[in-house]
């Protein structure tokens, strides 16, 4: 690959935070009623919206005025026949969970409470039973091991091996947004790491946060952009040393008198804006010339969604094709609604030069039922939460 374009949002980004709250939320509902009812309703919130609260920042000082406003969107099964599912408590418990992951632990405090808004329905379309969100008996319900229907025609790819690049630019993201970072510079957790490769020469742009009660004023705050930006230089080179990698370039819109301020460490903490959909691919990171999923992989069914299941499938399969044959490959597979997620309509596979790989070559013209099983139990694993904040670039083998 003689060019790539790969960026990362931080664990603070507003879109990794939306992804996160909704996957949380999902792994949670589908707990508590596995516990209760020994099965899961249907629900997907992956149109869940975060409205930034705004705030009065300056050097050395900050103070939130609006809080942050969360709305679950999407479709959400209430109730069990008669037993109320807890739907505003999950959600409750998702949000602080990932907030607590999400922002600076020392200004979380600076943060007025967040709203709480759910936005869904239960509304049954002729196609389904008058079941389908009205759950009365066991048979209504999801569980792990049942052999379910697609609930979407979509396609998802996904890939094991991050490259050189991704790797780097994965790495650079978590040193920026670290607890050690943020003792030493007062930084946030927000920081956008966007790298592009031509040959073996790579040019890195940053978006780095502070949060402004930690840092007393503009000289104290130029000072550590610059040694920030020399110490990732240093990082960069030392884990690369066979890319010719420029300076990294930090904060371009900065201005004198004002640098990037948050409160508490995001810029949802001061207006902005996060949508499921909108933050890192399923890996942790955005490869611009790879093969993408329109779909996205947060909030949706864990059961039956090709969306939330198929990219931890393709990876694994990825993983397993390198180990056998020494190349990293990409991954595609194509579901089919109402149609089983053992059988998809259509299996990709895609070497680096491009060339195609047959399904039977795969060993994925269909999937075992063991297969869909264990990325059920994946995405449902409670683990998961932080791989959803900081990325699952560490669970390859890195370059």
């Amino acid at each position: 690959m003689d060019v790539e374009l790969v960026e990362r949002k931080g664990a603070g980004h507003p879109d990794t935070i939306a992804d996160a709250v909704a996957n949380e939320f999902s792994r949670r509902y589908a707990q508590y009623t596995l516990k209760h009812f020994g099965g899961t309703p249907r629900h997907s919130v992956d149109k869940l919206v975060l409205s930034g609260g705004t705030s009065r920042l300056a050097f050395g000082r900050g103070r939130g005025v609006t809080p942050i406003v969360c709305d679950v969107v999407g479709k959400i099964t209430p109730s069990f026949g008669r037993a109320e599912i807890p739907v505003r408590d999950i959600a409750a418990e998702s949000l602080d969970a990932v907030f607590a992951r999400s922002f600076c632990s020392s200004a979380l405090e600076l943060l007025p409470p967040p709203v709480l808004r759910i936005t869904a329905n239960d509304g049954i379309g002729a196609e389904h039973h008058d079941r389908y969100y009205a759950p009365r008996a066991i048979d209504d319900l999801d569980t792990v091991d049942l052999r379910c229907e697609a609930n979407d025609t979509a396609v998802v790819f996904g890939h094991h091996g991050p490259t050189q690049l991704e790797y780097l630019v994965w790495q650079a993201e978590n040193h920026l947004t670290g607890p050690a970072m943020q003792v030493r510079f007062g930084t946030g957790t927000d920081a956008k790491v966007l790298a592009s490769r031509v040959g073996n020469r790579v040019s890195v742009h940053v978006a780095m946060p502070f949060v402004a009660s930690l840092v007393p004023s503009e000289r104290v705050y130029r000072d550590s952009l610059a040694a920030i930006g020399a110490e990732l230089h240093q990082l960069l080179q030392k884990a690369a040393p066979d890319l010719d990698i420029a300076t990294p370039v930090l904060n371009t819109k900065d201005r004198p008198g004002h640098g990037y301020l948050t409160l508490a460490g995001s810029s949802l903490d001061k207006g902005d804006q996060g949508a499921v959909g909108r933050g890192n691919n399923y890996s942790g990171v955005i490869s611009m010339l790879r093969p993408q999923s329109m779909e996205s992989h947060a909030g949706k069914n864990p059961f039956r969604s090709a969306g939330r299941i198929y990219p931890e499938i393709c990876r694994a399969v990825s993983r397993d094709f390198a180990r056998a044959h020494g190349v990293d490959i990409t991954i595609g597979l194509q579901s089919a609604n109402g149609r089983p997620l053992e059988d998809p309509s259509a299996v990709f596979g895609l070497l680096p030069d491009g060339s195609l790989v047959p399904p039977r070559e795969l060993g994925v013209d269909t999937l075992s039922r063991e297969q869909v099983v264990q990325a059920r139990k994946t995405v449902l694993d409670p683990e998961q939460l932080h791989r959803d904040v900081h990325g699952r670039v560490a669970d390859s083998v890195s370059p």
